[in-house]
């Protein structure tokens, strides 16, 4: 099920809970071009997620945080990392090519 907060946006939920700890649901989480989309923490803290290499956004951002509306311009899989700040100042960080969390984007071209 994909969830959204409003017509053509997408919402996609970092969970530091989830089985793996990141990004909830199937991975990688199809989004179709020139989508609307926006990533929200369930946890506690500043999070911050950090694309691997590329950004697929219409504003070239490989660094990204929480309920930012972002579009989805660019075609391809986008890898992110995922890094929690908690209230306290320690952080965790989880990244999907050093083990199974961390989180993924496929920007399709949709039907």
């Amino acid at each position: 099920m994909n969830p959204q907060t409003a017509p053509n946006l997408e919402l996609i939920e970092i969970d530091w809970a989830a089985i793996p700890p990141g990004q909830v649901g199937v991975r990688p989480r199809v989004i179709t071009l020139n989508s609307k989309l926006k990533f929200h923490q369930k946890n506690a803290g500043t999070l911050t997620l950090d694309f691997l290499g590329n950004s697929p956004f219409h504003n070239g951002a490989t660094v990204v945080g929480p309920d930012e509306e972002l579009t989805a311009v660019k075609l391809g899989n986008f890898p992110y990392k995922c890094k929690l700040t908690h209230p306290d100042g320690t952080t965790e960080e989880v990244d999907p090519t050093k083990g199974p969390g961390g989180g993924e984007l496929k920007i399709s071209p949709g039907n």
